[in-house]
């Protein structure tokens, strides 16, 4: 015949590890989940990161060739055609002077045919002035 007080022991002892099973079990889920986030932040921030130097570099092309970049324009990256970019132009108003606004974004096209936005660059440009 077995002890009561054993009994009640070893059921305290079954409650004791089945608590800390779930305790554990939801420290790994945990862990889990906070690793798919960082991983997902890295890779995204690859892709922001990857936009800016793209950017970089046609910004770069354009001063040097001289391009007039107050018209709207936009085209492919060379050597990645999931890449692209559209320059926009907007007429502005600052303080009372005629401004452009040109407006540079870069994108990305999925696998998937999704279109995600990576990278915005605003600035403003003084119009032509006519000669008199």
């Amino acid at each position: 015949m077995t002890h009561p007080y054993s009994t009640v022991r070893r059921s305290v002892l079954l409650v004791e590890v089945l608590a800390a099973v779930l305790i554990l079990g939801g420290s790994v889920v945990a862990l889990l989940v906070a690793q798919s986030r960082a991983v997902q932040q890295s890779v995204a921030n690859r892709q922001v990161e990857r936009a800016s130097t793209l950017a970089a570099e046609l910004l770069a092309a354009w001063r040097l060739e001289k391009t007039d970049i107050r018209i709207q324009d936009e085209g492919v990256f060379e050597g990645d055609p999931n890449w692209f970019w559209r320059r926009t132009v907007e007429q502005d108003d600052l303080a009372g002077i005629a401004v452009l606004r040109i407006t540079l974004t870069v994108h990305q096209q999925g696998s998937d045919g999704s279109i995600t936005e990576y990278g915005r660059w605003d600035w403003l440009e003084l119009p032509d002035v006519p000669d008199e």
